[in-house]
């Protein structure tokens, strides 16, 4: 596999780059990285390791406002792995 190596100016959205950081944020993903890195196994199922990446995202960002589940949707035959719902809608 071949990775595409980039720095952080060329990986984030402009957009992203005027905000101003709130070191309290930063430093609360910091945290739950190095939880999430500690806790993966690489010999666990993809379930296991889903719910842990789930549990961070949670953690760090969407907690209060949004819910991430599995969606299956058979009617247009899509399925997304922790799709992301706000306000009773997917956004996948």
């Amino acid at each position: 596999m071949l990775y595409n190596i980039k720095t952080p100016n060329q990986a984030i959205n402009p957009a992203f780059l005027k905000q101003t950081p709130n070191k309290e944020k930063i430093e609360n993903f910091k945290k739950e990285l190095i939880q999430l890195l500690q806790k993966i196994d690489e010999n666990e199922t993809e379930e296991f390791n889903k719910i842990l990446l789930r549990t961070f995202m949670l953690n760090i960002y969407y907690r209060n406002d949004y819910d991430i589940n599995v969606y299956n949707d058979t009617i247009n035959k899509i399925r997304a792995d922790l799709a992301i719902k706000q306000n009773g809608e997917y956004s996948c």
